[in-house]
């Protein structure tokens, strides 16, 4: 199997955690800036629909990633 395939496969398969751990991080990053409260920063971290839209936008993501890959690989002529 492609290491790409298997990176992509495995990414999916971590969209969960990987996009909680994101939100963290960028709401340290602003609560830092001055730009988000203590309380502002919880809503971001543990509201489950701010995570579940965040999931859904890092598997659209991964997928837009994954198929403009195939696009590439067909139009220089690599197997795919």
């Amino acid at each position: 199997m492609n290491t790409l395939r298997m990176v992509m496969r495995w990414l999916r398969a971590q969209a969960g955690p990987l996009s909680r751990i994101l939100l963290r991080v960028l709401a340290g990053a602003l609560m830092a800036k001055g730009y988000l409260s203590p309380s502002g920063l919880d809503f971001v971290t543990n509201d489950p629909n701010v995570a579940m839209v965040a999931e859904a936008g890092l598997g659209f993501t991964l997928w837009a990633v994954a198929e403009g890959w195939y696009g590439f690989a067909k139009r220089m002529g690599w197997a795919t």
